[in-house]
This record gives C-alpha cells, sequence and structure tokens, in this order.
C-alpha cells in the first residue's frame, strides 16, 4: 500500500466510521452523557461554570466520542467484529459516567463546603485517567478477543 491508496482509502474509512456511529447514536449519547447532564441540570451547571469545570467535560465527552470513532477506523482497516468496537466504547462511557459521579458525589458530599469544586490538579488527573483507561480498555479488549484470553484465564484458574 503506497501514500496513493492510503489517501484514497483513509477519507472513505473516516467517513464511513463517522456515519457508522451517527446510525449508532444509542452508544454516542451515553458517551456524552456527562456533557448532557451538567449542561442542561441548571443547578450543576451554575456550580460548574464557577470555575470553568465544565470544559472539562466537554473535553472528555469528544475524547469518548473520538475514540469511538477511532475504534471504528481501525476496525474497518483491521476487520475486527464490530461487537467488540462497542465493548470498547462501552468502557469508555463507563469510566465517563464514572468521573461525573466523582464530580457530583464526592466533592459535593466532602465536609469542606468552601472546596467542593475540583481543583486543576485533580481535572487534569481525571482527564488523563479518562483518556489512559480508555485507551487500555481498548487494548485489553483486542488482546482478549484476538488471542482468546478469556477461555486461557479460565482454564487457567480450572487447573486444566
Amino acid at each position: 500500500m503506497n501514500i496513493t491508496d492510503l489517501l484514497i482509502i483513509l477519507p472513505k474509512a473516516i467517513l464511513i466510521a463517522f456515519l457508522y456511529s451517527l446510525a449508532m447514536l444509542w452508544l454516542v449519547i451515553p458517551a456524552i452523557l456527562p456533557f448532557i447532564l451538567t449542561t442542561f441540570i441548571p443547578k450543576i451547571n451554575k456550580i460548574l461554570l464557577k470555575n470553568r469545570s465544565i470544559v472539562y467535560w466537554i473535553i472528555g465527552s469528544f475524547i469518548s466520542y473520538i475514540i469511538f470513532i477511532m475504534a471504528h477506523i481501525i476496525s474497518f482497516f483491521f476487520k475486527f467484529n464490530m461487537d467488540s468496537v462497542s465493548i470498547v466504547f462501552l468502557g469508555a462511557m463507563i469510566f465517563n459516567i464514572y468521573s461525573t459521579i466523582y464530580l457530583l458525589l464526592f466533592k459535593f458530599l466532602s465536609n469542606n463546603k468552601q472546596n467542593i469544586f475540583p481543583s486543576k490538579k485533580e481535572k487534569y488527573c481525571l482527564f488523563g485517567l479518562n483518556l489512559l483507561f480508555s485507551l487500555l480498555f481498548y487494548a485489553i479488549c483486542i488482546a482478549t478477543f484476538t488471542y482468546d484470553l478469556a477461555n486461557k484465564v479460565i482454564k487457567f484458574f480450572n487447573g486444566v
């Protein structure tokens, strides 16, 4: 495959992945759920806008969506099963929702009421963990489906 072929195939792959992701809105909407929650619930929106924390949630939601599109592009080139891509995206979505729960539950119920907003360091740590977990979850799922690791682990623990 030379550069010319790549320049022809890559836009087609991006378009197909984008159209496929639009067709599967039941997966896209949960990815942007933290953004939806923090935008449309007025009390949460008002609190988050004070320290510009809303930017973190917008970026986190769009990173999940970008990971979803990238997973489809990779599956298009390497012919992965689309069910495995959906499971990978589920991992990114779960961690995104977990970070929203972290903000809403642990920060609002903290004893220090003056410091209920996540600090800049906490926001960047959550952002990094979100990205790292999404990428690791993708790698773990691909390795599990490719090398049939689930059956090997079960056989190992059963002593067979």
